[in-house]
């Protein structure tokens, strides 16, 4: 069973995660699920179930919007954003999530098979403008840094600083600052996608090399991705009430979120997509191939061997000498 309570982030947008609101949201997330444990308890069935509370994200506060669709068209581009889903002949289309994210699709009503490479899209042809545009996105204070594909192969990263490269070597994901260090890890390095979770936790965008790839893996992804620094997002109009907090970014007050379960939980970095294979475990159901969640987890194993350890403990020895009788 899946339950989803919106009221806290709704909530949060508006005033803050702290506020007396989403405090009084929050004790209602709680009651409920107080009363799901009572339940289970009467029944006798708190023990044979797992539940999870979860957020699928954080939130930080936001003093500056930046509308970025208003952006490309201050400049001449006829852009495509939500709400406003018609454009004649538009040359950018830009998605924003969570509002401090977005993504951006250049000549959105030309169909194409490939996206455009950040040394595309660097050029005049991309925007029908003169000019670098992306250049011209780092500038703003609210940009952290974008990426996008390169000829190079690989990810491209840029800052206003510098740029990095990010690529895929086999089982290994590898790190390679060109002119900066633009995700702020501090040099060249490479490791596996559960290595880099474990040692990027703390940086200041956790988890990003992981997250990065795999955003740009769906075919869906823009051809330039957009990601905006702390207390800046990239919608102004449309918002109403305006939102005073936000999330969508990388940085790591809306990466890391808190989960708190009914049966212990190991102490390591958890992705929230590696709970779903952890579920699948606790009910006996073999996690499909293809899946983006990883057995870190496995409550259900470890029920089957406290299961099997009290069984055997149960047993006679075999020195022990057993009389039975019958009638």
């Amino acid at each position: 069973v899946f339950a989803q309570f919106p009221a806290v982030d709704g909530y949060t947008h508006q005033s803050g995660y702290d506020s007396e609101v989403v405090r009084r949201a929050l004790l209602k997330v709680d009651a409920t699920v107080g009363r799901l444990r009572d339940t289970l308890r009467k029944r006798g069935e708190l023990e044979q179930s797992l539940v999870l509370l979860v957020s699928d994200h954080g939130a930080s506060a936001v003093h500056t919007h930046l509308d970025l669709g208003d952006w490309f068209r201050l400049r001449g581009v006829p852009t495509l954003a939500h709400p406003i889903v018609w454009q004649r002949h538009p040359r950018a289309a830009v998605m924003v999530a969570g509002n401090g994210s977005a993504m951006v699709y250049a000549r959105p009503a030309e169909p194409r098979d490939e996206r455009w490479p950040i040394e595309r899209l660097r050029g005049p042809a991309a925007f029908g403008t003169r000019g670098d545009l992306v250049g011209a996105l780092l500038q703003e204070p609210s940009v952290a840094f974008v990426a996008a594909e390169s000829e190079l192969g690989g990810l491209w990263i840029e800052d206003r600083k510098g740029s990095a490269r990010v690529e895929r070597r086999g089982e290994e994901i590898a790190y390679l600052p060109v002119t900066g260090d633009p995700l702020r890890i501090g040099g060249r390095k490479g490791g596996t996608a559960r290595e880099w979770l474990e040692t990027s936790w703390n940086g200041r965008y956790p988890d990003a090399v992981f997250h990065l790839l795999d955003q740009f893996r769906s075919r869906r992804t823009g051809d330039l991705l957009v990601i905006a620094r702390d207390g800046y997002d990239f919608r102004a109009r449309f918002e109403v009430p305006e939102h005073r907090y936000g999330h969508g970014s990388l940085i790591r007050a809306h990466m890391q979120t808190p989960v708190l379960s009914s049966q212990p939980i190991p102490q390591v970095p958890l992705r929230t997509v590696d709970l779903f294979p952890a579920m699948l475990d606790w009910l006996g159901v073999a996690a499909p191939d293809g899946i983006d969640g990883e057995p870190v987890w496995l409550p259900g194993e470890q029920r089957r061997r406290v299961r099997k350890a009290a069984r055997e403990a149960a047993l006679p020895g075999p020195n022990v000498r057993v009389r039975s009788s019958v009638g």
